[in-house]
């Protein structure tokens, strides 16, 4: 089975009080208000590696989010209809790289990962809704109130767009505020913890709350502050925080650019409000800066020497703030800590419905990144790790070399994940002490299609060891149609595709499913796939034309020179076309209009990869 590397721990220093501590728990954006850093990020490593990457994206309430466009290092993918997406050798620094995500009525999302090479990197992301729901007139100013806290007063004639030009209209906004004392904040708040001080150095950051907005003219143009031009921002002190609160506390903002939140002026506490000023938008948040090193921990079963993988975490701080995460199906888990600090580390099961504590103890502290050697666990009386083991093949017999597994046991919410190996083999683990029933599917990451829902009934009493033997995947359930375009100064996607032909042609169409003209759309014109037993010169020459509308409303065309269209897959049903992929490389011509008048123009060398399924 391939390996897969998780990255849910730490990553988010949560201040929280002593007496909590007993609570149950489980690349370059678009957005002009947040202008694009040059600065140095001390993160890094400076040594760039290829890795491959796997997981889902989902909303807040943890449902797939389909159609999703992710990328990192250069690599690009879209999300599934169970919202899971694949990238494959994406050129990412080896200490510290970012995912983007972008969803319609979301903000976009960003993680901060920590590749492992070899191995299949595990990185679900969840992102943060954004409502419109705050107006006011550009010149006279107005105070907007923050979904779930807070407050932010604008200026009059404080507003500009991307040109800079001023701006007087109606403004709408959205704003967002995030509970720094949510237990799953590390699951959907931007980046990571991970941060660059004012004079440049590396740290991490203890949070008391992040609010996050984006403005926009009544046209739907992106607007941002006016140089010199200062708002007013309040965030709510949570009252687990009010004992732990300072009076005073750096702001940081996130910068899009290289992924990590930037200390930028400061917040002055009143009452139970941190209120400061900042002059410009994206996520900003109250923090309190900590040095940190990077710790790796892994935990087995003393008893049976099996890895303990799904197990929830606690790293807590002298003064009772802590991180969490879990373990990967090797019972490892990484992340960033506090350094030259004791800490305490408490671990437990997360699998079947439990929460008991399975392990206690104080390590540290630690002056440099540190490795420690496995932990032992000695679990309770009545509690196994459930294994299970088994080969999955196609209707021929043939393994399925990279076939992504879903699991669900009846007694737990979560779910596990494992990629099969190149001779179709996988296995997953629990760790339980009831009788149950495990839910499991299969999605080729090659061509996206899903097997049938397949079940395992255990119980601990009588068997720990559950070998599956052959699963056949034979029909695909679901296929999903996207194209994808970068060139290293814009990238999108498109969701919904159509196919056509004229006997020598073959064409292919690609628009967004809510599109109402032909602002956004795409075409591939390609002679036929060898093998189809069609034949022509398709006007002796192949070609594409892609037409997109920006985030900030100019219009994007782009025509490629001398493209190079590879078919890497290809099905013709009696109705056209059944399925085809493929990639699109060579010159792309690009032209930027704003109301119809150039902007921008630019060649550059380009990529579009392409799949489009006749269900």
């Amino acid at each position: 089975m391939k390996r897969l590397s998780y990255f849910l721990f730490s990553i988010l220093l949560i201040a929280a009080l002593p007496a909590c501590k007993d609570d149950d728990g489980g690349g370059s954006g678009n957005n002009p208000n947040n202008p694009p850093s040059n600065l140095a990020n001390p993160h890094v490593s400076g040594t760039t590696v290829q890795a491959d990457f796997l997981g889902r994206i989902t909303d807040q309430e943890q449902n797939p989010v389909s159609g999703a466009l992710v990328q990192i290092g250069g690599a690009f993918a879209q999300t599934d209809n169970d919202g899971f997406y694949s990238i494959e050798n994406a050129s990412v620094d080896s200490r510290f790289s970012t995912i983007q995500v972008q969803a319609g009525n979301h903000y976009d999302q960003y993680r901060n990962v920590r590749p492992k090479t070899g191995e299949v990197n595990l990185v679900d992301i969840r992102l943060i809704p954004r409502t419109f729901n705050g107006f006011f007139q550009a010149n006279a100013g107005g105070e907007v109130e923050v979904e779930g806290g807070g407050s932010v007063v604008f200026p009059a004639n404080g507003m500009v767009d991307e040109e800079g030009n001023a701006y007087s209209g109606q403004v709408i906004v959205a704003a967002t505020y995030l509970d720094p004392t949510d237990m799953a904040l590390a699951t959907y708040m931007p980046g990571s913890s991970a941060a660059v001080d004012e004079d440049g150095m590396a740290v991490g950051m203890i949070s008391y709350g992040m609010i996050g907005v984006d403005i926009l003219s009544s046209g739907g143009q992106p607007l941002q502050l006016a140089d010199g031009a200062l708002a007013q921002i309040e965030f709510p002190v949570q009252e687990e925080q009010t004992a732990n609160a300072p009076d005073q506390i750096p702001l940081w903002h996130f910068d899009e650019a290289s992924g990590v939140w930037r200390e930028e002026g400061s917040a002055v506490r009143e009452g139970n409000m941190y209120s400061g000023e900042v002059s410009h938008f994206s996520f900003w948040n109250c923090d309190i800066a900590v040095e940190t090193v990077y710790l790796d921990m892994a935990f087995y079963d003393e008893q049976s020497g099996a890895s303990l993988s799904n197990l929830y975490l606690r790293l807590y701080r002298p003064d009772g703030t802590y991180s969490n995460g879990f373990t990967n199906a090797e019972g490892e888990v990484s992340g960033i800590v506090p350094s030259n600090e004791v800490l305490t580390v408490e671990v437990y099961n997360d699998d079947c419905g439990t929460d008991l504590l399975l392990y206690s103890e104080d390590i540290g502290p630690f002056s440099d990144d540190a490795s420690l050697d496995p932990i032992g666990i000695n679990l309770p009386d009545g509690y196994e790790v459930i294994s299970f083991a088994g080969t999955i093949v196609d209707c021929e017999g043939e393994p399925i070399s990279n076939a992504l597994l879903l699991s669900e046991s009846t007694e737990t919410s979560g779910s596990q994940y494992a990629v099969a190996d190149e001779n179709g083999a996988f296995d997953f683990s629990y760790t339980c002490a009831t009788q149950g029933e495990v839910e499991y599917l299969f999605q080729n990451l090659d061509d996206l299609s899903a097997s049938e829902t397949f079940t395992i009934d255990y119980d601990v009493l009588n068997e720990t060891e559950y070998n599956v033997g052959e699963v056949v995947f034979c029909e695909s359930f679901s296929l999903e149609t996207f194209l994808t375009y970068e060139d290293g100064q814009n990238s999108f996607a498109y969701g919904f595709g159509s196919s056509s032909g004229d006997g020598e042609c073959l064409f292919l169409t690609y628009q967004l499913p809510d599109s109402t003209s032909q602002s956004d759309y795409g075409t591939i014109a390609m002679v036929y796939p060898e093998g189809t037993g069609i034949t022509g010169n398709c006007w002796g020459d192949e070609s594409i034309y892609l037409s997109r509308v920006l985030p900030n409303g100019n219009q994007l065309y782009t025509n490629f020179i001398d493209a190079v269209i590879t078919v890497t897959s290809f099905d013709e049903g009696p109705d056209g076309v059944e399925f085809i992929v493929g990639t699109v490389t060579g010159s792309s011509q690009v032209s930027i209009l704003n109301a119809g008048t150039e902007v921008e123009s630019y060649t550059a060398e380009a990529t579009v990869n392409f799949q489009l399924t006749n269900e």
